[in-house]
């Protein structure tokens, strides 16, 4: 567990706040790191400075950010992020706040009228959330808006990763959600996934989007679309992009509430949960160049586990998935939750999707809540990587804080 003590200076005045973190048991060099938010340090969410070593110098920035969605049961509304240098495992630091300073900002967003928003780091996009107005007059801007989704980048390039509408599979898209089979109501029940007959998804409204030195946060409510295209639930998605020297940190929380009544969620392992789809170049001529890396080591090219046929690829803690686009080879890799519905099945496919679905219910009292993480970055990785990225996002932080 990652520990955090926190003892007062006597002057809030001078702007600083003495500090000591203990890493716990995962080494989280170079990932990131949340703490809840005292209501005594005064801070606002935006506010950004740095943190403070006992040599002096600048150890990492911070952000105030809103608390998390995932993070609502600490009884705090802001938290601080921050990605440490090195932070070993079992090797305590003892920093010094600094509200003083504030870092450049590297993460910033912009909207356009049509209500895409782009999250750009030092001037190269990062993520676009796709929230098209939805249009069902003819065919084609019908395949074109009725789904929610998010795309990613390549921060160094501005390469496009992830996959629109089109293609092979065009209901697959970027970072997506949803279930092939959603029962409701008097047991209506409706394709969320492929989304026929009027089923959609629809953005509504955009409730936070923040951005700083750190991170870029976005919180949006989505529309659940049913029979005659009726709103059947309200989901508020919430995404969270974090620059790290490896890669992109991603973490993504959803809570969807039914209407009325009780809503059941299910599907198979292809067309239902919470899924990546890498750009379309990977199915039209990459698949070969595809693998996958489990926690039980790495797999062959185009080699892929589905559940029921390996009935056993369920609760991975993660799975990586390696591919190519645009001449350039990149890994995905999915972190899921123990938090979450279970069991989660997993699906992998060469052309570029994987991800896992579970069967669960909701009502408008208990929303289905989800948490999962993704991380994104150039080259390979290790199961060893792998595994420390996945322990450090499932590991809460202590909230015993203000030196109780």
């Amino acid at each position: 567990m990652f520990v955090a003590t926190f003892a007062f200076i006597g002057a809030m005045c001078l702007g600083a706040i003495d500090i000591q973190l203990a890493p716990g048991s995962t080494d989280r060099s170079g990932l990131p790191c949340f703490l809840p938010v005292e209501s005594s340090w005064n801070l606002k969410s935006g506010n950004t400075g740095t943190m403070i070593d006992a040599s002096g110098n600048i150890w990492a920035s911070w952000q105030a950010i809103p608390s998390r969605l995932s993070s609502s049961g600490n009884n705090r509304s802001l938290e601080i992020v921050f990605v440490p240098p090195a932070f070993p495992a079992g090797n305590p630091q003892k920093l010094i706040l600094d509200l003083g300073k504030t870092p450049a900002t590297g993460l910033v967003w912009d909207t356009d009228p049509d209500g895409m928003a782009r999250l750009t780091h030092n001037k190269k996009p990062l993520a676009l959330y796709f929230a098209p107005k939805y249009d069902a007059s003819n065919a084609k801007t019908l395949e074109a808006t009725y789904k929610v989704f998010h795309h990613l980048f390549d921060p160094q390039t501005g390469t496009r990763l992830t996959k629109g509408s089109g293609g092979q599979f065009t209901h697959h898209r970027g970072i997506f959600y949803g279930f092939m089979k959603v029962t409701y109501g008097t047991n209506q029940v409706v394709d969320i996934w492929h989304c026929k007959n009027e089923t959609h998804q629809s953005a509504m409204n955009v409730l936070l989007q923040e951005a700083g030195p750190v991170a870029g946060l976005q919180r949006v409510t989505i529309g659940w679309h049913g029979e005659k295209g009726r709103l059947f639930a309200t989901e508020t998605r919430e995404l969270i992009f974090i620059p790290t020297p490896a890669g992109t940190w991603i973490e993504f929380s959803s809570s969807v509430r039914p209407a009325e009544g009780t809503m059941k969620v299910d599907g198979d392992p292809q067309h239902a949960g919470f899924h990546f789809r890498a750009a379309g170049d990977v199915a039209d001529k990459n698949a070969a160049e595809t693998y996958y890396l489990r926690p039980d080591g790495n797999d062959n090219p185009k080699a892929t586990r589905n559940w029921p046929t390996q009935k056993n690829h369920v609760n991975l803690p993660w799975n990586c998935m390696s591919f190519v686009t645009s001449g350039s080879r990149y890994t995905a890799e999915y972190i899921d939750s123990p938090t979450n519905p279970k069991e989660s099945r997993y699906s992998e496919r060469d052309y570029g999707r994987f991800g896992s679905y579970f069967v669960s219910v909701a009502t408008p009292e208990k929303p289905l809540n989800v948490r999962y993480g993704l991380f994104l970055q150039s080259g390979e990785t290790t199961v060893t990587e792998a595994a420390r990225r996945a322990a450090a996002f499932v590991d809460p932080i202590n909230s015993n804080l203000g030196g109780r």
